[in-house]
């Protein structure tokens, strides 16, 4: 793969969410499962929902809308999950802003 197609291929939603996995697999094993739990889960109801692959096209109002969804206990670990996720994806300049904003949301 050319350093052309990796950055396109991280730009996806589901790219970067195998280059945040293969990452958090090295440096955080212990929570790895739990949270790429969440991850595809959010994944998988975004894409089922007809939105596009695209990291960038994610809203604050979308990721509300999947944590309102969740139960009280999953929805903390979820939480958790995509702030970890969009924190990453931010330091790695694949997105200016996470839609989480800088805090987790309620």
């Amino acid at each position: 793969m050319t350093m052309q197609e990796f950055l396109v291929h991280e730009r996806t939603l589901l790219g970067a969410l195998d280059s945040f996995g293969g990452t958090l697999v090295r440096t955080r094993p212990q929570l790895a499962a739990d949270y790429n739990e969440y991850l595809d889960d959010f994944a998988q109801r975004w894409l089922d929902s007809g939105y596009p692959n695209e990291l960038d096209s994610i809203s604050t109002y979308w990721v509300q809308a999947y944590l309102s969804s969740l139960s009280l206990a999953e929805r903390e670990v979820a939480k958790a999950a995509l702030h970890s996720f969009f924190a990453w994806a931010v330091s790695q300049a694949l997105i200016e802003q996470a839609p989480m904003g800088g805090g987790y949301l309620s």
